[in-house]
């Protein structure tokens, strides 16, 4: 990604946000357990496995999110060791 792109990052919509949370709660058991103006974090109640980390880290990244965690290989690691994981927008 170009430097432009990072000040190009948007929020997604509270409808498309809505269904990601959903979708993870169902597959991944990650619940939204705090939110604020430009953060969220999920958490799951079980182990998440390096592959579905893997997969959230993706889906993150389409979601044009930045990683409180660090980088994807970071976040790939802080998910399925904690279960974690906290996402912001500028």
């Amino acid at each position: 990604r170009g430097l432009g792109d990072v000040y190009k990052r948007q929020c997604p919509d509270s409808e498309t946000m809505g269904r990601v949370a959903k979708r993870w709660e169902e597959k991944y058991g990650l619940k939204l357990v705090e939110l604020s103006h430009d953060t969220l974090t999920f958490q799951s109640d079980r182990r998440i496995s390096k592959k579905e980390a893997v997969e959230i880290t993706e889906e993150t990244v389409e979601l044009c999110a930045e990683v409180v965690n660090g980088k994807e290989n970071q976040q790939i690691e802080t998910i399925s060791r904690t279960g974690r994981i906290t996402l912001w927008w500028d």
